[in-house]
């Protein structure tokens, strides 16, 4: 947690994005950040079971300074072909999601998609490539412009998954793994109506680096 704050605190973010947080009825991770930075506004859905920690569920949260105008969330359709760990054994039932939340600037989506490549069907597969289509049909039915879009989208080539959402957006980090193990799933998408400033990824001492963008409108 004071990792996590403190870094944070370097940039301080008027919004930050989060996946993976954890929550459950007596805890929120996410509100934990927000208060520790102070003064920031909480939005958080839970998703699905841990499975780091079977005390609590795992969700997405939007943490701002700005009080949100409304927000709500969705879960993504759920894969119809099996779902098999490394080690062969069938993967508990995992949702996915995304929210939509806004703001006097735009809309902020904030999302994690299926991790279909470590669940034994990549998104290259046919299959794989099909369920990519079907969660962008579900975003493109809440995108309003102007739009900001965050998140692990669990593939490093976005154009070739998802080509209706980048006719609408452009990715602005800087062309950098965005997680220690290499790869590119994390990402900050605008609407035309942004303008970027800078845009960045910071080496941090986590499973996913923290991606940033100073942008206006």
């Amino acid at each position: 947690m004071s990792y996590f704050t403190s870094e944070l605190k370097k940039i301080s973010p008027d919004i930050a994005c989060l996946q993976e947080t954890h929550i459950n009825n007596e805890r929120s991770v996410a509100g934990e950040i927000a208060a520790a930075l102070g003064g920031y506004h909480t939005q958080e859905v839970s998703m699905s079971p841990s499975h780091i920690d079977r005390q609590y569920a795992l969700g997405n949260a939007v943490i701002s300074k700005e009080m949100p105008r409304d927000a709500k969330s969705q879960t993504y359709v759920y894969p119809t072909f099996p779902l098999v760990l490394p080690d062969g054994k069938p993967a508990v039932h995992h949702d996915k999601g995304f929210q939509v939340i806004n703001f006097s600037f735009g809309m902020v989506i904030n999302t994690q998609m299926m991790p279909l490549g470590f669940l034994g069907t990549p998104y290259r597969t046919p299959l794989g490539r099909s369920f990519a289509r079907d969660m962008e049909k579900q975003l493109l039915a809440h995108v309003r412009h102007p739009f900001i879009l965050c998140g692990d989208l669990n593939v490093s080539e976005v154009t070739e998954f998802y080509p209706e959402l980048l006719k609408l957006m452009k990715n602005v980090l800087p062309d950098m793994p965005t997680r220690p193990r290499g790869g590119k799933p994390d990402y900050i998408f605008l609407s035309k109506e942004y303008q970027v400033i800078d845009a960045g990824v910071i080496e941090t001492n986590t499973d996913h680096y923290l991606c940033w963008a100073k942008i206006s409108i």
